[in-house]
């Protein structure tokens, strides 16, 4: 088993425990404090899907070549010449 499954687990379990009518009502607040956070992250990992930073490829690694491969315009119908020193 790997540890997301070992995970959602524990989730499940204590979700579980929670809802039982012998839990007492502050045992079950204290259980959903616990899992609103596990929640809100597997929520999050599931709309992201394939693990990309976005779907249509927009990362920040995506902008910087994209940076780094523009041609300079040039000014006034003339290239910039760039000497050596």
């Amino acid at each position: 088993m790997s540890l997301r499954n070992n995970l959602d687990k524990l989730a499940e379990n204590i979700a579980k425990k929670a809802a039982e009518k012998d839990t007492s009502l502050q045992e079950s607040v204290d259980a959903l404090k616990a899992l609103t956070p596990y929640y809100a992250l597997t929520a999050k990992l599931a709309a992201k899907g394939t693990g990309d930073d976005e779907d249509d490829g927009a990362t920040f690694d995506a902008f910087s070549a994209e940076i780094a491969g523009a041609q300079e315009e040039p000014r006034n119908g003339r290239t910039k010449l760039r000497s050596r020193q």
